[in-house]
Order: structure tokens, then sequence, then C-alpha cells
């Protein structure tokens, strides 16, 4: 099976032009977007799998942050001190998140061909070391990350290393 799973997918602009591609018409593919933000509007093509939920290393409920109205691009993040965004932090959402890794090990095989897209505003943080604790990072043959280290305070270095242990185990490439 051919699996392209986006994090973060936002207004799914990106899943949008994947369906239109030659890769997408050439074979099967098996399409889940995850968007917990309830201020937009996922505009899915039908043959995606949408998700309300927040990719997290859990299952339950958990706070998500949301720009402000004045924001035009309704931001969000997991994580309260993330430093962009104009994140509104006196009225958070309460949205379901689920074990990310978890998910990718009950749905899915090693045998599968798994794009991964995650730019999940700073949770890739806790959600790409859990997902190499348990091994599901592996199941994950192409991973693209926007990382937010200097969003969060992270030192470089950190990210650096925490990126090295993820491309021992999978093809990663950067969203800038």
């Amino acid at each position: 099976m051919n699996v392209l799973i986006e994090l973060g997918s936002y207004d799914a602009k990106y899943i949008r032009k994947f369906v239109e591609s030659p890769i997408y018409m050439a074979m099967q593919w098996d399409i889940h977007a995850f968007e917990p933000n309830p201020n937009i509007e996922m505009n899915c093509p039908d043959q995606v799998i949408a998700h309300r939920k927040a990719a997290w290393i859990e299952d339950g409920d958990i706070n998500l942050f949301v720009g402000s109205k004045n924001n035009k691009n309704y931001s969000s993040s997991l994580i309260a001190h993330k430093r962009t965004g104009k994140l509104d932090l006196k009225r958070p959402v309460k949205v379901e998140c689920i074990n990310f890794g978890q998910w990718i090990l009950d749905t899915f095989k090693p045998s599968d061909f798994i794009i991964l897209r995650m730019d999940i505003e700073g949770a890739e943080y806790k959600v790409i070391p859990s997902m190499l604790k348990n091994g599901s990072l592996s199941y994950v043959n192409e991973f693209f990350v926007e990382p937010h280290w200097d969003r969060l305070g992270i030192p470089y270095k950190e990210h650096r290393n925490l990126m090295k242990q993820v491309s021992e185990v999978t093809e990663v490439y950067y969203l800038l």
C-alpha cells in the first residue's frame, strides 16, 4: 500500500497538488490529512481521509493555542511557548489528540510505502522522539519536516542531533 500522511494539513493545499501529480495518478494511494485547528477549512479532495485531530504522544484531549482573530492565517500550536503565530494563550481550544506513532503501528505494515509530511508547529520535538522510541518512524520511507526549533528556543545542536537520529531510520527532507 502507498500512503501519504500530512500532519498540520492546514487547508490541504499540498495534498490537492499531490492528487494532481503523475506519481499519484500512476499508483493507488491512501491519503490521510490531520488538522486539529477548528478555524481552518481543510478543503480535502474526496479521496482523502480527513482527521480533525492533533498528532501527539498520547490519546485524549489537549489544549491547542490558536492565533488571535487578527491573525489572518489562524496559526496554531500545541506548544504554548512557541514564539511566533501570535497565539492566544488565554483561550486555548480543547482538541482531540492521538498517539501518532501508535496510530502508525496500528494502521500500517512495515512493507507499506509511507510518505510523511509534518508541519506541526513545534510539536515535532515531542512526536519525533516518541516515534523513534516505539519504532514507528521506521515505517516511514520519506519524511518531510518543517522544523521549528528556532521558534521554541531549542538549541540548534539539540535539533541537529534529533534530525541525525531520524536520518539513521528514514530519508529526511526539510520543508522551509
